[in-house]
């Protein structure tokens, strides 16, 4: 008998993101830092749309390809990401399948860019604190380049 064997196409996973996260450090003293990146493409992003506040993050509601898409930028410290994205997701009824976070990458060039449907940290506090938060590392990111930080210099100062 001559069977043939199926072989599965692993289903590849939309990025079709229906909540946005840019992360970065709220206050005037971070405001335009690379740190800040992923609040600068959020904000790119509602460029005419408002911004409201809720108790750990601000949003703005907008329409990607015809999909509306919430916009969260988190105002906890990068360090405490964890607790805007858990809140956001609840209050949007998303789960993880549904959040992409935007995040700065000392170790990528300028004008670097990676894209991960998920994966770990990789060093990087805000999605360390994002995955405690939710238990998982099933979330897709973006990893914006800034560029290494100059020797000789703290990381804190560099941003």
């Amino acid at each position: 008998m001559n069977e043939q064997r199926r072989t599965k196409k692993k289903k590849r996973r939309n990025l079709g993101a229906r909540v946005v996260v840019g992360l970065g450090n709220p206050g005037e003293k971070f405001a335009g830092t690379r740190h800040n990146v992923g609040f600068e493409v959020v904000d790119r992003l509602s460029a005419t749309c408002d911004w409201k506040s809720s108790p750990h993050y601000d949003h703005s509601l907008v329409t990607i390809r015809s999909r509306i898409v919430h916009l969260i930028r988190p105002t906890t410290f990068m360090n405490d990401s964890g607790l805007a994205v858990s809140a956001a997701l609840d209050r949007f009824s998303c789960t993880l399948r549904d959040a992409l976070v935007l995040v700065d990458d000392i170790h990528l060039s300028v004008d670097g860019i990676r894209v991960r449907r998920s994966g770990s940290e990789g060093g990087h506090n805000g999605l360390r604190s994002i995955t405690a938060s939710v238990e998982s590392e099933d979330f897709a990111t973006i990893r914006l380049g800034v560029g290494e930080v100059p020797t000789g210099i703290i990381q804190m100062d560099y941003f």
